[in-house]
């Protein structure tokens, strides 16, 4: 169900290297990385953890950097979720 998880540092360097010995430690390797973020995972379709500077270039805190990606099977699968969602969401807005 979920896909992956990041979190957000200021500083990636340092948090990649505790995220590397911590994931060897365990037999897990980063999968990739970028010049903004950095992600370990067993292998290509298990879930992830992630480091990732801030988008807005605002610190790192509990609500910025911080993301959980739900798995979904396709872009379809996706849509219909997030109208399935907002559909029920909307139903029990106007019922107040």
């Amino acid at each position: 169900m979920i896909g992956y998880v990041t979190l957000g540092t200021q500083d990636l360097a340092r948090a990649s290297a505790f995220y590397d010995a911590l994931f060897a430690s365990i037999g897990t390797k980063r999968q990739w990385e970028s010049e903004r973020s950095a992600a370990w995972g067993m292998d290509d379709s298990s879930p992830a953890l992630g480091v990732i500077k801030p988008f807005d270039g605002q610190p790192a805190t509990v609500g910025n950097g911080t993301m959980v990606a739900l798995y979904m099977p396709s872009r379809e699968a996706a849509r219909q979720g997030h109208r399935t969602g907002c559909s029920g969401r909307r139903q029990a807005w106007s019922a107040w």
